[in-house]
């Protein structure tokens, strides 16, 4: 017979296990989402997404957002595309928008793994279904709604 603390001890291995199982299909899976979104990066255009990227470079730059600027949403999506910006420096409009896409994609999988270590492996299904439903929904733009 095993005592209660051998008991606790195989519990959390599997737990570890499972866990570490769960982690592995996810990063699987965002391997393959993120060749899905380089592919897609500067395809498609939304107007309200160039706007919050321009405005992210109007910040970078020095501007004063609501007073210099004009904008309609949370400042949290434009200081996010000047962040962005800051941080990798790109050489054209359109590497910045690669590289808003990624930032955003990177957002979800920190999330998402965030999600995994508190609700284990049974929320990795409804990752899974909320990232495939996401490119449909425009989730993977950097939108205010997002």
């Amino acid at each position: 017979m095993f005592s209660i603390k051998q008991q606790i001890i195989q519990n959390s291995k599997k737990k570890i296990i499972v866990a570490g199982i769960a982690v592995i299909i996810l990063l699987s899976f965002f391997i393959l989402e993120l060749i899905v979104v380089r592919r897609n990066a500067v395809k498609n255009r939304f107007g309200d997404e160039i706007a919050h990227v321009v405005t992210g470079h109007l910040l970078v730059n020095g501007k004063k957002i609501y007073k210099e600027t004009q904008n309609n949403h949370q400042p949290l999506v434009y200081v996010f595309a000047g962040t962005t910006e800051k941080l990798t420096n790109p050489d054209s409009f359109f590497q910045l928008m690669r590289r808003t896409r990624e930032a955003v994609f990177l957002y979800s999988v920190a999330w998402s793994l965030i999600f995994t270590c508190f609700f284990g492996i049974r929320i990795v299904p409804f990752i899974i279904l909320f990232e495939i439903l996401k490119f449909a929904n425009l989730g993977h733009l950097l939108l205010g709604k997002v």
